[in-house]
């Protein structure tokens, strides 16, 4: 991914990007302008036809016709109010649809959104009105998405599964429950122009007899019932009116303001629709018949197939296993879609996001998901570079390294680094190349944290490029070539001094809005550079910097990734408060099993970045199994936190096939009024060093020939040797 900036730019952007008082980085301003135009175009169309009914971010914004009125800051007008959701494949396709929190979905690769309105009398109701009576949720088992919708006397339940028929899809099955008799009530299916970030999305939409929806040329959605009647809309005769009579079944828009909706009388009792909707974004989507009960039961069956397998939790703690298979169901369904970057400056390949993918593929135990990734990164990053790399290129190869060899010290597969050993020795070189002349943050030039618009460096990079050096001398050292592990050991450790002193600089002097992101050097880089003592200090300074956490940037809002990585600081500090912080942000994610990149801090709404995150997903993932046990070159820490209900009497935990550096851990706590028995089943094929076992209150170990007690402090136990059973009495 070549940076540079773009002739074709309106002037306002090269304008910005010469600002004198303050350095901006160019580049970044640049990529901003696919999203600036796309703002700007959205405001122009809300002007011209303000009379529509508008996405549930549109509508829910502080605008005209409400109570809170304050304009839209011309000439942007951007989703920053609701920017949350649920993205759903059916694990095959690298497409999917995105689920707004009214329900309305939308294909990731066409932006425009299915909707479902109620018609009573002469008034028609819209979840997006009201997103307090929806209810959005994702079984973390089943993988279905369901959305509940109540209105009066009205429910609507929408109930979302994945199907592999001719091609890849998404089949809706739409349930109405009518509780009175009506007497004028329908239920419309309607297409809209619009998705979660974009109005005016389509020229030309038809409806044909077979229930095809054409949308911009192609059948893109298809229904299985027969409606009763086709309303249409555009931008010359205005919106969808359902009290007018039904027009033509098809309609063009030179605006791309084109709507279509399907009319369903209503009944008392039950009525029931099914629509599809493609993932394929290549082939049209052709007639089938569908038995939604038997593609229900199939694609849950493979969900569960595929949740269940890798590692597996069982713990008392019913939302913590609950988020803990959710993270993996939507990981599963983002990582394809993840992988579709183009390359191109308006859709450049994120590497950062990639990383934490791998990171969290590899701790799920889907190795194969994280070899994928991991090889299609270190390829993307050696495309970049021959001799010499630039910043770019540097942080590229920074994340690629670092997530190759994450990946590697959970399988040990030598195959792999064998294979891949080449490509890793150019990029580490071009890498090197680059921080060799690197003193200071200053001589970095710019910085790799996408919304840091100043061309300034920033110690977090220098953390990145000391871990992907560091790990290739691991990674050299695995190979036996011991010459490339003291070289490039050298050259990681030398950067780890330059991040130290600018950590230490910075916790003494002002502070950037983005200092949080220093604590991606204890996890997941794994740098020793806030240990001890230093690493209290820097805590403190980073929870009074942002008044405690979760992490509120003062620029952007709600930071979910520099959250979590706040939450490892605070782990590895051993501070309980990590439950608090977890707990705050289940909540922020709700019955959807999914976060966004950013949240507002009042109305915890997303408002910037991904409505359904993969780096946050992953990363979340990652805490969550950090709470569970660490695992070093040095040391395997179980329940480095211990949450105390998890060891109530009569709780029971199992860890079964959890990926660690030292193989698979499987590992089985019993609590009684007396005891906890820590179980270790199917022993792993490397034993660590030192286990240190953490517990939630004060106990005595029972001594056994097959372990060390080498130390005990309080409620922590440092032992050697790999027990079968070790009892802990309650003292």
């Amino acid at each position: 991914m070549k940076r540079r900036l773009n002739n074709s730019s309106p002037e306002i952007f090269a304008e910005i990007s010469q600002f004198k008082k303050v350095n901006v980085d160019r580049n970044k301003i640049d990529l901003q302008r696919k999203g600036s135009v796309l703002a700007i175009q959205n405001y122009v169309l809300f002007q011209k036809y303000s009379c529509f009914r508008w996405p549930a971010w549109l509508h829910n914004s502080p605008v005209a016709g409400t109570t809170d009125f304050r304009p839209i800051s011309p000439p942007f007008l951007a989703n920053n109010a609701i920017r949350e959701g649920i993205f759903f494949t059916n694990l095959f396709s690298d497409a999917g649809i995105f689920v707004d929190p009214s329900g309305a979905v939308s294909p990731s690769y066409d932006p425009w959104s299915a909707e479902i309105w109620i018609v009573d009398g002469g008034s028609v109701f819209r979840p997006s009105e009201n997103l307090a009576s929806v209810d959005i949720r994702r079984d973390a088992s089943g993988g279905e998405v369901a959305a509940t919708w109540t209105q009066g006397r009205y429910e609507v339940v929408m109930t979302i599964i994945g199907a592999r028929q001719d091609s890849d899809e998404a089949v809706i099955h739409i349930r109405a429950y009518c509780k009175t008799k009506p007497n004028d009530s329908a239920l419309m299916v309607s297409f809209r122009p619009y998705n979660n970030n974009r109005i005016g999305t389509i020229s030309a939409i038809t409806f044909r007899k077979d229930g095809a929806v054409a949308i911009n040329g192609k059948v893109r959605a298809m229904l299985l019932e027969k409606p009763d009647a086709i309303f249409t809309g555009n931008g010359k005769n205005g919106d969808i009116d359902p009290a007018v009579d039904a027009r033509a079944s098809s309609v063009e828009c030179d605006s791309g303001m084109a709507a279509l909706s399907c009319r369903y009388p209503l009944k008392k009792g039950e009525n029931q629709i099914h629509l599809r909707i493609s993932l394929d974004r290549l082939k049209e989507l052709k007639p089938a018949k569908t038995n939604f009960p038997d593609l229900k039961k199939g694609f849950c069956d493979f969900s569960r197939l595929r949740a269940g397998s890798g590692c597996r939790l069982a713990v008392s703690d019913a939302r913590f296993e609950n988020w803990f298979f959710g993270s993996k169901q939507s990981l599963l369904c983002m990582a394809a879609e993840g992988m579709t970057s183009s390359g191109t400056e308006d859709d450049p390949v994120n590497y950062r996001t990639l990383f934490y993918m791998v990171l969290a593929a590899s701790r799920m135990g889907y190795f194969e998901e994280g070899i994928r990734i991991a090889e299609a990164a270190i390829e993307g990053a050696a495309a970049r570079v021959e001799k010499s790399a630039s910043f770019a290129d540097a942080v590229s190869i920074g994340y690629a390294l670092a997530g190759f060899a994450d990946l590697y010290s959970h399988t040990r597969d030598m195959d792999l680094l064998q294979g891949s050993h080449p490509v890793l020795k150019k990029i580490s070189t071009a890498l090197a190349g680059f921080t060799s002349t690197i003193k200071k943050p200053a001589d970095l030039g710019c910085n790799s944290l996408d919304y840091n618009f100043t061309m300034e460096g920033h110690a977090h990079d220098l953390a990145l490029f000391s871990s992907a050096l560091g790990r290739f001398a691991y990674l050299s050292r695995c190979m036996g070539i011991f010459g490339d592990e003291a070289k490039f050991e050298k050259e990681a450790d030398r950067m780890g001094a330059v991040f130290r002193a600018a950590m230490q600089s910075g916790i003494s002097g002002p502070l950037d809005d983005f200092f949080s992101y220093n604590c991606s050097s204890v996890f997941p880089f794994g740098l020793k550079a806030v240990d001890g003592g230093a690493g209290a200090g820097f805590c403190d300074r980073i929870l009074a910097l942002y008044n405690g956490a979760p992490v509120v940037v003062k620029s952007l809002g709600l930071d979910l990734l520099a959250t979590l990585l706040t939450m490892n600081c605070m782990l590895y500090q051993k501070r309980s408060q990590v439950w608090d912080v977890l707990d705050r942000v289940f909540l922020l994610g709700g019955n959807r099993l999914s976060l966004p990149d950013f949240a507002n801090p009042s109305s915890s709404h997303g408002c910037l970045g991904q409505g359904a995150s993969l780096a946050v997903c992953s990363m979340l993932f990652c805490t969550m199994r950090n709470l569970l046990y660490i695992d070093t070159r040095d040391r395997l820490e179980l329940f480095p936190v211990p949450k105390e209900d998890w060891f109530m009497p009569g709780s029971e935990l199992r860890i079964q096939d959890m990926p660690s550096r030292f193989g698979g851990l499987n590992i089985r706590v019993v609590s009684t009024v007396n005891e906890i028995q820590l179980q270790f089943e199917n022993l792993p094929k490397y034993v660590p060093p030192d286990i240190m076992i953490n517990l939630p209150c004060n106990a005595s170990v029972v001594k056994e020939d097959d372990f060390v007690l080498k130390k005990e402090f309080g409620s922590s136990f440092l032992i050697n040797g790999w027990p079968a059973l070790i009892r802990f009495v309650r003292t």
